[in-house]
């Protein structure tokens, strides 16, 4: 079977998956809110599967022209981790910040 089909297998059973899910519906939005909920359960649901399907098409697309990071870790360097030892929950705690004006 082709990365193809398989990726087309797997959309259709997630998008049967969202489409089957009931929404109650936004008294103030009607419709649109069944569309934002469906977008919203896909993200949810799915979101690990929609960034890997499309880190690998654009891999696939680019034909090595690309580097496309997987789950990349990126290291915490020394100036980093610094900042974020000089900035301590306990220090970060004291800060006073105004509320937004009205």
């Amino acid at each position: 079977m082709s990365i193809e089909a398989l990726v087309d297998r797997e959309v259709e059973a997630v998008r049967a998956s969202v489409a089957a899910t009931i929404y109650p519906p936004d008294p103030v939005l009607g419709a649109v809110s069944r569309v934002s909920s469906m977008a919203q359960a896909f993200v949810r649901r799915h979101g690990m599967l929609a960034a890997t399907v499309l880190g690998h098409t654009i891999d696939h697309l680019s034909a090595g022209r690309l580097e496309v990071l997987h789950e990349f870790t990126v290291p915490l360097t020394r100036v980093a981790a610094d900042l974020v030892s000089a900035n301590a929950r306990e220090r970060l705690a004291t800060i006073d910040l105004p509320p937004e004006a009205t």
